[in-house]
C-alpha cells in the first residue's frame, strides 16, 4: 500500500485527514508527505506500525512527526525541506533502518529521535539544516567513541553544512564525553554472597545518562596447555589429554566458562573433526570439517573461532580429564598430513550482575576460598561501559551455618539426633557434636555425618540437645535446643497382650 499526502493549492490543515487513519492499518506501506503548505502535524499517521519507506518533503508548516510514534519497522527515512520542523522525536520506536536522509530543514534543532536506531543497512546523509545543533542521536550509529570503520552504517555517512557540533561525523563524536570510570572501595562477603562497594559515575551528556551499572568477577580455575606435537594421519583419530585438579572447596560451580586453545599445521582444515570431551563425559564438537579461509587451524573457541557445539554444555564442569580428539577424516589420492602443535584449556567461574542502580552491588553465587578479578561498569545508551580498575578479592571460607536437629529418637539411655547443615561455609564439614544435658549433667557424642549419638544417659530423666558442625575453618554455634526428650529401658520379655492371650 502506499499512502501519499499532496496539495499544492490548498494544503492539508488537519492531521493528515482520517481518512490516513484507516489506510496505514495495512503492514506495510510506503508514506509519502510532500508540498503541502499549511500541514502542521502528522497525527493522522498513528496507527502506522511499519513502512518500507517515509518521506516527507516541502511541507512548510510541519512543526513535528509526532505522529509516527507507532512506527517500529521502516526501510527509509528521508526528511527534506521541511522549514518549520523542530525534532524528529516521533521516530525514537525505530530501531534499524535502510537509510536516513534529513537535509535542508532549516528550522531542525536536534536529532534526538534517532537516538534508539542503532543499525543502519544502507546511508546516512544529514546536510543544510543550519540550526542543527544537537546531533548526539546519531551517535548509537556513528560508532562512538572511535567512529568510522566502527560504525554501524553499512553504506556512506555524509555530514556537513550544519549548525555548530554538527557538521562532521568528528564534531558529533566530539561532542559525547560518556560517564566517569565508577571506582569500586572496599568489599564484604557472607555466605557465598560478595558486596561491592563504588563510587558511582558521573556523566555530562544530555542522552546518555547513567541507567544502572553492571558488576562482574571472574576467577581463574584452570589454565593448562600441551605442547607436544602429534602428527595426523588421513582418518586416523588423535587424542591428547589435559588433567585439571584444582582444588576447590565450594564446588558449587554453576557459572563456569571454558575457553579451547588449537594450534594444528594443516593445509586443509576442511579435512579436519576436532572434539573435546570433559570429566563427566559430556563431548563437544568444536570443528566439523569448517573452512577458516586460510591454511591451518589456530586461535581460541568461542572467541576467534567458533564452535559447532556450544561450549556452555560444560558449565559446571571441573576436575579430572579433559580429553581433546583430533581427525582428519578426508581420504583421497592426494595425503594431506598434519599436527597438532598445541592446544589449551581455560576454565573459568564468572558471576555477573546487571541493573543494580545503587552501592553496594551484591553478587550471589560467589565461590569460596577463591579469589576473584572484579568489575563495575556504568549502564548508558552508549553501552556498558567504561570499566572500573580491577579490584582483587579473596573470599574465604566460612564456618558452617548453624545445624538444624530436623528429628529425634531414643534407645536405653541414648539419644538419636538427626541434623542438616545449609551451608558448609565453602568446605567439607569434617564432623558434628552433639550435646544433651539433665541442668546438671552434661554428655556429648560425636559423628563424621549425621545422625548423631549420645550414649551414657540415665533412662527417665529428660534432656535436651544441641549440635555443633565443624569444618577447616572452625566450630559453628550451636542449635536450637531440642524440647525434652527422654531415654527409656527397651522392653523385654513377651508382650503383654500376648501373655494374656497364652492365659486364655
Amino acid at each position: 500500500m502506499r499512502v501519499i499526502a499532496r496539495s499544492h493549492r490548498n494544503g492539508l490543515q488537519c492531521s493528515l485527514c482520517l481518512v490516513f487513519t484507516f489506510l496505514v492499518e495495512a503492514s506495510h506501506s510506503a508514506v509519502r508527505i510532500s508540498d503541502n503548505p499549511l500541514l502542521s502535524d502528522v497525527d493522522g499517521l498513528s496507527a502506522l506500525s511499519k513502512a518500507t519507506s517515509i518521506e516527507i518533503r516541502n511541507n512548510d508548516a510541519l512543526l513535528n512527526v509526532n505522529g509516527l510514534s507507532g512506527l517500529s519497522v521502516a526501510t527509509s527515512i528521508k526528511i527534506r525541506d521541511n522549514d518549520a520542523l523542530l525534532n524528529v522525536n516521533g521516530l525514537s520506536g525505530l530501531n534499524e533502518a535502510t537509510g536516513i536522509e534529513i537535509r535542508n530543514n532549516d528550522a531542525l534543532l536536534n536529532l534526538d529521535g534517532l537516538l534508539n536506531i542503532n543499525k543502519v543497512i544502507g546511508s546516512v546523509s544529514v546536510f543544510g539544516n543550519q540550526h542543527l545543533q544537537a546531533c548526539e542521536g546519531l551517535i548509537p550509529v556513528l560508532g562512538w567513541p572511535g567512529g568510522p570503520p566502527d560504525d554501524q552504517v553499512s553504506g556512506f555517512i555524509e555530514i556537513y553544512s550544519n549548525g555548530f557540533g554538527c557538521s562532521s561525523t568528528e564534531e558529533i563524536l566530539a561532542s559525547v564525553s560518556g560517564p566517569t570510570p565508577p571506582l569500586i572501595q572496599r568489599h564484604s562477603s557472607d555466605r557465598g554472597v560478595l558486596s561491592l562497594a563504588f563510587t558511582k559515575s558521573t556523566t555530562e551528556d544530555r542522552l546518555f545518562l547513567v541507567t544502572g551499572y553492571q558488576a562482574t568477577c571472574e576467577s581463574s580455575l584452570a589454565n593448562l596447555s600441551k605442547s607436544k606435537a602429534i602428527i595426523l594421519r588421513d582418518n586416523t583419530p588423535v587424542f591428547s589429554t589435559l588433567i585439571v585438579a584444582n582444588e576447590v572447596s565450594d564446588t558449587t560451580l554453576s557459572n563456569t566458562t571454558v575457553e579451547v586453545d588449537i594450534d594444528i599445521d594443516h593445509t586443509d582444515p576442511t579435512d579436519l573433526v576436532v572434539k573435546l570431551t570433559s570429566p563427566l563425559g559430556t563431548e563437544v564438537v568444536l570443528w566439523d570439517q569448517g573452512n577458516p579461509g586460510r591454511e591451518n587451524l589456530k586461535g581460541t573457541f568461542p572467541t576467534t573461532l567458533t564452535s559447532v557445539g556450544s561450549l556452555d554444555d560444560f558449565v559446571g564442569e571441573l576436575n579430572g580429564s579433559w580429553t581433546l580428539a583430533v581427525e582428519d577424516v578426508d581420504v583421497g589420492p592426494i595425503v594431506r598430513e598434519g599436527v597438532l602443535n598445541s592446544w589449551g584449556l581455560r576454565i573459568a567461574e564468572s558471576t555477573v550482575v546487571k541493573g543494580e542502580t545503587s552501592s553496594p552491588i551484591s553478587l550471589p553465587g560467589i565461590g569460596r576460598g577463591r579469589d576473584y578479578s572484579c568489575v563495575v561498569a556504568p549502564i548508558t545508551a552508549l553501552g556498558i561501559a567504561p570499566l572500573s580498575d580491577p579490584y582483587t578479592v579473596t573470599v574465604p571460607l566460612e564456618l558452617p551455618a548453624v545445624p538444624t536437629i530436623t528429628s529425634t529418637d531414643y534407645e536405653d539411655g541414648k539419644i538419636i539426633l538427626m541434623v542438616s547443615v545449609s551451608d558448609n561455609g565453602g568446605t567439607d564439614i569434617t564432623g558434628y557434636k552433639a550435646t544433651c544435658t539433665d541442668g546438671t549433667n552434661t554428655f556429648t557424642g560425636t559423628s563424621t555425618s549425621s545422625p548423631i549419638t549420645v550414649s551414657g544417659l540415665t533412662n527417665d530423666v529428660a534432656y535436651t540437645c544441641t549440635v555443633t558442625a565443624t569444618n577447616s575453618v572452625g566450630t559453628s554455634s550451636a542449635s536450637a535446643a531440642t524440647d525434652p526428650i527422654t531415654p527409656e529401658e527397651a522392653a523385654t520379655g513377651l508382650p503383654i497382650w500376648l501373655l494374656y492371650q497364652a492365659t486364655q
